[in-house]
C-alpha cells in the first residue's frame, strides 16, 4: 500500500469586518470554496501543498490506476460575532463504492458514530460529498 496525498483548490470569499472601527464588530458571512484536484500515490507527485492522508481515511489497498471514493462532510461553524459555510472534513477514501454511499447515508441520517466536526453548538452540516477519483 502506498501512501495516499490528495491535491486540491479552497478559497475563501467573505468575513469582512462589518464595523472595522469597532472592537467588537460583527462580520459579513464567510464562505469556503473546496474542490478536490487528484489523488496521488507518492508525495513527488503530488503538489507541495497536498493532504496526505491518515491511516485511518484510507479504506483499503491502492496502487496507481486505483478507483477510490472520496467522502467528505461539508458544514459550517462560528461563534457569537461570526459565521463560516464550507468548512471540509474527510472521512475516508473508500475502495468500496457501496461502504463508501452507506457512511454516507449514516451521515444525512445521523447515525455515524466517528468523528463530527459539525456537531455542536454553532455548528451544522450542510452536506456530504462523494467524489470518485482514480490514484495517479
Amino acid at each position: 500500500m502506498h501512501d495516499l496525498y490528495l491535491t486540491y483548490k479552497e478559497w475563501r470569499t467573505g468575513g469582512e469586518p462589518i464595523n472595522p472601527d469597532d472592537r467588537w464588530t460583527e462580520y459579513t458571512e464567510e464562505y469556503i470554496d473546496f474542490a478536490p484536484l487528484a489523488i496521488f500515490s507518492d508525495r513527488e507527485g503530488a503538489d507541495v501543498f497536498a493532504h496526505g492522508l491518515t491511516d485511518d481515511e484510507v479504506k483499503g489497498e491502492f496502487d496507481r490506476g486505483d478507483i477510490g471514493h472520496l467522502l467528505v462532510v461539508r458544514y459550517s461553524t462560528g461563534d457569537t460575532f461570526s459565521h463560516t459555510n464550507g468548512y471540509w472534513t474527510i472521512i475516508g477514501f473508500y475502495k468500496n463504492a457501496k461502504e463508501a454511499v452507506e457512511i454516507k447515508d449514516k451521515i444525512n441520517d445521523g447515525s455515524y458514530e466517528g468523528y463530527k466536526p459539525w456537531v455542536g453548538y454553532f455548528e451544522s452540516l450542510e452536506d456530504v460529498e462523494l467524489h470518485t477519483m482514480v490514484v495517479q
